[in-house]
């Protein structure tokens, strides 16, 4: 194995100590150099720093943010609406530029439209309390008319040219009868006597002369939701299928829509059948033209009669939806396929 020997240079003392200051010279440039680069490198450095600190400073103002997790976040937020704006770009091919136009018109349009629909809002709310005024307004109007007019002041009518006789009091002899009227009660005492009223139950049938002819062979009855309000009503009825009967048209009643109601509803049938009955006591030739098809008694219901399948009525006042009513129209048509149907074939 070798070993590095020094090397011996030819020189004499003078020779060397020259070369020696020469070194020592040179040793201290490089540590000046090595000085100033290490001072070149602070500056940089600090430069660097500020620089981002400035950057961070800007960024965060565009952003609007105050801390770095905002920053961040914003960041993400910005991130995710690029990729909507590519996904954008692939579906309608509008350019970079002019997506951002249109999103700026559509977020313009969608203010506008929040507006519209808050004006929307304050109106409803204007005219439901404008509503809630005029209804109370007119309660205070129909109840103070109620206590200016007489108890008697509905029969106060005027004299019917060429009538000699008090309308006033007929009417209301009339009005006090009817509201305890029934076809047994009265029909019963008078032989061959037929109730006639000019205004019948079905109003349109005043100017309408095919509703009563001859040749109406069956008439369908559809019975109302509860009982008439208006008790001389009960006239108008027995009087229309006197006319029916009187032309030799079979009448067949049935039952329509059921109410939440069920007294009103079970006495409107009870009403019915007794009055028809009282009516029919006398004329016995009609029997046979009369069809009851009204349910028989309290609390009995047929399962495949046509108002169980449609339901209750909850508000009488109220227009049914279509379909309900084509519905409950269809199951009556097909309660009554049979019946009508073989009675009229063996006719």
């Amino acid at each position: 194995m070798e070993v590095d020997t020094p090397v011996t240079l030819d020189m004499n003392k003078d020779e060397e100590l020259d070369a020696l200051k020469i070194c020592h010279q040179a040793l201290e440039s490089v540590k000046e150099v090595e000085v100033l680069v290490e001072q070149q490198l602070t500056q940089l450095k600090q430069a660097c720093e500020e620089k981002e600190r400035n950057v961070a400073e800007e960024l965060m103002a565009a952003l609007d943010c105050f801390a770095q997790m905002e920053v961040v976040e914003a960041v993400e937020e910005l991130a995710i609406k690029a990729a909507m704006i590519n996904e954008i770009e692939k579906c309608t091919g509008w350019e970079r530029e002019q997506t951002v136009v249109n999103c700026k018109e559509l977020k313009k349009r969608m203010i506008k439209l929040m507006e519209k629909e808050k004006e929307v809002l304050s109106l409803q709310r204007e005219l439901k309390l404008a509503r809630k005024a005029a209804e109370e307004t007119s309660k205070t109007d129909i109840e103070a008319l109620k206590r200016l007019q007489r108890e008697e002041a509905r029969f106060n009518h005027t004299i019917l040219p060429g009538w000699p006789w008090d309308t006033s009091r007929i009417i209301q002899y009339g009005w006090h009868m009817a509201r305890q009227w029934s076809g047994r009660q009265y029909v019963r005492k008078g032989q061959g006597l037929l109730c006639f009223t000019a205004g019948l139950s079905v109003k349109s049938g005043r100017n309408n002369r095919v509703l009563f002819a001859d040749e109406v062979g069956t008439v369908v009855g559809v019975m109302p939701l509860r009982e008439p309000e208006d008790v001389p009503s009960w006239i108008q009825f027995t009087a229309a299928v006197d006319l029916w009967l009187s032309c030799g048209t079979h009448v067949w009643m049935v039952n329509g829509p059921r109410s939440c109601d069920d007294v009103s509803w079970n006495r409107i049938n009870q009403r019915a059948r007794t009055h028809i009955l009282g009516y029919l006591d006398d004329l016995a030739d009609f029997v046979h033209q009369w069809h009851d098809l009204l349910s028989e008694d309290i609390g009995v219901l047929k399962a495949s009669i046509a108002y169980l399948r449609v339901g209750l009525v909850e508000d009488p006042r109220k227009w049914w939806e279509v379909p309900r009513a084509m519905e409950l129209y269809d199951l009556l048509q097909g309660n009554l396929w049979n019946t009508v149907f073989i009675w009229s074939r063996s006719k």
